[in-house]
Parts: C-alpha cells; sequence; structure tokens
C-alpha cells in the first residue's frame, strides 16, 4: 500500500514548477497529501479493525448483616440501639476502602431496619440472600452480627457461599443465664367444637427461683378462667400447668397464658402467651367407599384428614348402607361402584340425593359400565388396555390454581395404570390433568370434573395416587404437595356455584404476624363478564372496633382485583367490602384471623456456637460486639479481600472512525485548494 500510494504520488507530482522555495514546499505539500490519502483510502480498503485495552478497578464488596429480631432488645433495648448506631458507623467507615451493603434479616433479609421488631430469626438468611444476588461479584466478606439464636430455617454452617467468601461474626446479647421465668410453649387443640371440652398444657421454665411460688392464670376477654399456684422447686425448673376449658362460643376464641412476674426477672416479655383456639359447630362430613382394601384409600383418606374442616370416614362398599349417606358432603368411591345389585341401589341413592361424587376408575371398576351409574361419562375400551399415565396439568384450567411448587414437580410424579380407550361425555368435562403416556402428552384426561344437573363429579381415571404421596413425602419431607391437590379437589366439588355478582376474600383464612394480609376480589356484570374499571373500598376492623380503610387496586394477572395490607397485630379482624357508586352490588362480609408470632421471647440466653463454627469454616474470624477495631484489623489483613483489577477489550473497525475519513478529506481538500491557488484545476 506504501508502495501504490508512493508511486501515485510521484507519478502525479514528478517534479516542482520551479526552483523557488515557496514552490518547492507547495510541491512536497501535495505530494504528502496525495500520498497520505491515498495510503488511508487503500488502507481502508482492506476493512482492519482497531482493538483497544482499558482497565478499571473493582473494590472488594462487604456485606453487613444485622440481626432485627426481637431477641435482640428483648433484655436491654438500649444497649441494642446503642450497638446500632456503631454498627452503621463501622459499615461507613470501611466504605472509602470497600463497596459497603448494609442488611437486616430476621425471616429473611431486608434493606431497612424494623428496630429489632422481627418475629423470627433465620441465620442461614445471610447466606442465601448473598448466594442469590451477589453470586459472581467480587464479595470479600460477610460481616453477621447476631446472638445466634435461631429458630427457622436451617444450619448456615451448611450454606455454601463460594470458596474465597470469608465469614466474619460477631456475638450480641449474654450467654450467661441470669434469672428468669418464661412460657415455653402451650399446647392446645387448634379446632375443638362448640360445648366440648378441651385441655390447654402450659409448659414453664424457670432459672433461679428455687423455693419461690408462682401464679399460672388463663384469661379470656379479661376474665380469668382459671389459675394455679406453682411451687419452683429447683434452680432449672421445668413445670406443665394443664387447664381444662368448655368452648362456650364458635368463632376465633383468644386466650392469654399469664405468669405472675418475680422479683429480679431478667425480662417480663415472656411472661405472658396468646393464642387461639377455633371453636365450630361441627365438621363436614366425607365418606371413602371402597371396594376392597388399597393404598390409596389410606393415602386419600390421610390428606383429607390434614383439614381441620374435615371428618373423614372410611368403609368397604360391602358394608355401606344407605344410613351412611346421613350429613355427609361428599361421596369419594374407589373403584366404587361395581356391577354388584348393592353398589347399584347405593348409587341410585346417592344419585338422588344429588351428593357430590369423586369416582377414582381402577382395575376393579365396570369401566365399559360407567354410564350405567353416570349417564355423563362414557369409556370405550379398546381390548382390557390400560395405561402408565402420569400428570400433566391443564394450564388452562381455572377452577382453582395451584402452588408454583405442585406445578413443577406433579410432572415427575409416578404413573398411576388408567384405562385406554376413547372418553366421551354428554356434559362439559372441566379437565385438571391430562394424561402423559411414554413421556408422551395426550389429550386423555387423568383428573376432572363433570357436572349433571347441577351435581358435581370428580373424576380420576387411574388407580395408584399412593405412588404420588410417597413421591412428595421422600422429595419435601412432607407429603403437603398431594395434600393439596387431594384437598382442593374435595373443596371444590363440596362447594357450591358461587352465583355472586360481587366476591371478596382472603387469600387464606389464617396468617401470621409477620406475614402480609392479602385479599382477592371480582366483580361481574350480569352475564358475569368481568368489571376491571370499579372502585371497591375495604374496611378491616379488629377486636377492639378500630378500622382501616383499604382501595383495592386491578390484579396485575387476572380481570380481579387485589389488595396487599401489610402486616397487622394478632387477632380477629371482620373487613367489609362495597362497589362505590355501584347500589345493585350488595356489600360483603368476611373475617380472618391472624395468629401472633412469640418464639423469639422462649429463649434470651444468647449462644455464639453456631457463629463460631460458621466463621471458622471458612477462616473467618469470631469477635465480641465491642471489638470493631480487632474486626476492621482481620478485614483489611485478609488476602482474600481485595480490589479486583478487569481488562476490558473494544473492538472497532477503521472505517467506522469518522476522524479517519475526516483526515481523508481534509487531506485531499488541502491538496484541491493549493491546486486551485496554483492556477489548476
Amino acid at each position: 500500500m506504501l508502495i501504490i500510494a508512493g508511486v501515485a504520488a510521484i507519478w502525479l507530482y514528478s517534479a516542482p514548477k520551479s526552483n523557488s522555495i515557496s514552490d518547492k514546499i507547495l510541491f512536497w505539500v501535495k505530494r504528502f497529501c496525495r500520498f497520505a490519502a491515498f495510503f488511508l483510502i487503500l488502507l481502508l480498503l482492506l476493512s482492519p479493525v482497531l482493538k483497544f485495552f482499558s482497565h478499571e478497578e473493582e473494590k472488594p464488596i462487604l456485606l453487613f448483616y444485622l440481626d432485627d429480631s426481637q431477641s435482640i432488645k428483648s433484655v436491654d433495648s438500649v444497649a441494642a440501639a446503642q450497638f446500632h448506631q456503631q454498627w452503621e458507623q463501622f459499615a461507613d467507615k470501611l466504605s472509602p476502602d470497600f463497596e459497603v451493603h448494609k442488611f437486616f434479616f430476621s425471616n429473611d433479609v431486608k434493606d431497612s431496619f424494623s428496630g429489632f421488631f422481627g418475629k423470627r430469626t433465620n441465620l442461614s438468611a445471610p447466606a442465601q440472600y448473598t448466594r442469590s444476588v451477589f453470586n459472581r461479584k467480587n464479595t470479600g466478606a460477610v460481616i453477621v452480627a447476631s446472638d445466634g439464636i435461631a429458630n427457622v430455617g436451617n444450619n448456615p454452617v451448611y450454606e455454601s457461599l463460594g470458596t474465597d467468601i470469608a465469614v466474619f461474626t460477631m456475638g450480641l446479647g449474654d450467654t450467661s443465664q441470669r434469672k428468669d421465668v418464661l412460657i415455653k410453649e402451650v399446647n392446645h387443640n387448634s379446632l375443638v367444637f362448640l360445648n366440648n371440652a378441651f385441655n390447654i398444657l402450659v409448659n414453664i421454665q424457670s432459672y433461679g427461683f428455687e423455693g419461690r411460688t408462682m401464679k399460672v392464670s388463663l384469661i379470656q376477654a379479661e376474665k380469668e378462667l382459671g389459675s394455679q399456684n406453682i411451687n419452683i422447686t429447683s434452680a432449672n425448673d421445668y413445670k406443665v400447668v394443664e387447664f381444662v376449658v368448655n368452648a362456650e362460643k364458635p368463632g376465633y376464641q383468644r386466650y392469654t397464658v399469664k405468669v405472675s412476674p418475680l422479683d429480679g426477672e431478667q425480662t417480663l416479655t415472656n411472661n405472658q402467651k396468646d393464642f387461639y383456639v377455633e371453636v365450630i359447630d361441627g365438621r363436614e362430613k366425607i365418606l371413602v367407599v371402597y371396594q376392597s382394601p388399597h393404598p390409596d384409600v389410606n393415602a386419600i383418606a390421610s390428606a383429607l384428614a390434614q383439614n381441620k374442616n374435615f371428618e373423614v370416614i372410611s368403609k368397604p362398599a360391602q358394608n355401606t348402607e344407605a344410613s351412611d349417606l346421613k350429613e355427609v358432603s361428599l361421596i369419594v368411591g374407589h373403584q366404587f361402584p361395581s356391577g354388584n345389585a348393592k353398589d347399584a341401589r347405593l348409587m341410585s341413592d346417592i344419585r338422588s340425593k344429588k351428593m357430590a361424587f369423586w369416582e377414582i376408575v381402577g382395575a376393579q371398576s365396570p369401566v365399559d359400565r360407567l354410564s350405567d351409574f353416570f349417564p355423563e361419562m362414557r369409556i370405550q375400551r379398546r381390548g382390557n388396555s390400560w395405561n402408565d399415565a402420569q400428570p400433566n396439568l391443564n394450564p388452562h384450567f381455572n377452577a382453582f390454581s395451584f402452588s408454583e411448587k405442585l406445578i413443577e414437580q406433579s410432572p415427575d410424579w409416578p404413573p398411576v395404570i388408567a384405562p385406554f380407550g376413547q372418553y366421551s361425555t354428554q356434559s362439559k368435562l372441566d379437565v385438571l390433568a391430562y394424561q402423559t403416556v411414554n413421556k408422551i402428552k395426550t389429550d386423555y384426561p387423568l383428573i376432572a370434573f363433570s357436572e349433571n344437573e347441577g351435581v358435581k363429579t370428580g373424576w380420576t381415571f387411574g388407580e395408584g395416587m399412593w405412588r404420588w404421596r410417597m413421591t412428595d413425602f421422600a422429595r419435601n419431607n412432607s407429603p403437603e404437595l398431594f395434600d393439596e391437590l387431594v384437598n382442593k379437589i374435595a373443596r371444590f366439588l363440596m362447594v357450591k356455584e358461587d352465583k355472586r355478582r360481587f366476591r371478596v376474600y382472603p387469600v387464606k383464612n389464617e396468617f401470621e404476624e409477620d406475614e402480609s394480609v392479602k385479599l382477592q376480589g371480582e366483580l361481574f356484570v350480569r352475564n358475569f363478564e368481568p368489571i376491571t374499571d370499579a372502585e371497591i373500598m375495604i374496611t378491616l376492623t379488629n377486636e377492639q372496633g378500630k378500622d382501616f380503610s383499604y382501595r383495592m387496586s386491578r390484579s396485575a394477572s387476572a380481570n380481579g382485583y387485589e389488595l396487599d395490607a401489610g402486616n397487622f397485630e394478632a387477632g380477629y379482624y371482620t373487613f367489609k367490602a362495597e362497589v362505590t357508586g355501584r347500589p345493585e352490588f350488595e356489600k360483603i362480609k368476611g373475617g380472618f384471623l391472624i395468629k401472633p408470632v412469640q418464639i423469639e421471647l422462649t429463649q434470651l440466653k444468647a449462644d455464639f456456637s453456631v457463629l463460631r463454627e460458621w466463621s471458622a469454616k471458612t477462616e473467618g474470624k469470631f469477635f465480641y460486639k465491642n471489638q470493631f477495631d480487632a474486626l476492621e484489623k482481620a478485614i483489611r489483613n485478609d488476602m482474600r479481600i481485595k480490589p479486583l483489577i478487569k481488562t476490558k477489550t473494544k473492538i472497532q473497525e477503521l472505517v467506522k472512525i469518522k476522524y479517519i475519513l475526516l483526515l481523508i478529506a481534509l487531506l485531499l481538500s488541502i491538496e484541491w485548494f493549493i491546486r486551485k491557488w496554483e492556477g489548476g484545476y
């Protein structure tokens, strides 16, 4: 390129016009401009690229986590407030040399300080938050200040943070056992029946009050229901006090257990515990009728029994009579009815009484004759074949919803044995789950619902559901997902269709003190098309008669309304809902319970063992609450906590650099100007 550009420049400008100095200067200027312009143009034709390197220093990240739970301030609130101030100042002191992030944790991690009002302590929360938010970043150290009293979550020692992240812990509180009396636990039934007596067991721990007497009282609505004087017989004494109470009024009943204060107690915050008992007039009865003993029967009955509002009775078909149907809300037929005359008579009674029914089809079911008992359903068999079918939840099923965990895990549950054939129905079949056969998703229903003359029937086309419950337990240490599925099916079958055009309901009947209260609402015109532009006002009222007013907002995920009212104190709350300016919609009333969370007050003696072990595992160090200087020295001397030098590479095509094009234009312009000035072209 240099040669070509040089030849072009020499060929165009072979010699100056005269030997004067000015002509020679202009001659060489023109020759240089032409040479340089030709060279740059030829260079651009080759499409060269330039590589740029830049270096920047990234400060190491320090993550500060302060335990924000009640146990921190329960013994000495002044000392707790002073430490919080010192903690903030220490973190700010390190900010010039490190990238500092400050968080607070109790049950989970937050970036705002509550003033030590957290209802639980999850020591694994900082590790989990660090792993999920600061993964792949230059995290140098995690600094955790806590009293080590954990009551939820995992052991942080077994939570992986990364190979080069140090954990420095700081112990708060007092590890010595001071004189104290505390209510450790209150055992009681959460559900009792009206006019029935029930027991309340109060577990009381005392330290350092040997030879003293304490009074234990049970109170409801400021009325003392009973009291006992208990003698403390040792310095470390444990007593169980029993009360027997009669359930005299339906609904949620609040009770309080109190222990009289003794002189010299460390704190009085743990001398009282509140709890609620739901008193009901009766439970809904579910009758499970089975053709022969089968593990499905026990799995379904056990799942239904988890609901405190259900009374579950299991009986073999041959021992079931028409009298057993009295006051039954749902019949679960496991391979029932069969083809015998007794079953036919019993089914005739069930159908005549228009009772909700859940039919589970199995090998003993008269598959070819189902329509004899259920006119709306027919299965045309193909031989005597059966499929191994796994559940595939229908994403368009909207009668009720499931948890994300159930949606994720249920496709991997073991298969049930389902009849192979053509499924047809005279009425609409609302499919909850389709059959997946040999990893192939089919349109054969596995779990579905039909309705005939206003009576709902649930269908499970296959036996072997017990394997689902076993798999769920093996994976989650609890059959919660299977129980959720069974209970929602049963509840849907028993609930009569709600024809109201205005509905408001809490997402669940019982919340805990540290949970947000959430309500959902629906509003329809006469043809049940949703109304989405109305204003719905909610008034919550606590047990003392204080009102809290809110306005529901449009739901982001559906054509409905929702309200997140935040946290409330424990108690039973009623609510009223009305549509502003729409008198044709009647007002809605309801209620929900907020249960007290007092677990933080059952143990106030600090325990630093887990904090020490956690730091030792990561080659960090444990410090006491007054050792900020030593903590700073350890952080600055730790070779793992160092800046990260990042090199960035940028590649750019030379033709895209506008200054090169401007230079070429400038060189050619200078040459043209000189030629014009000399009288050329």
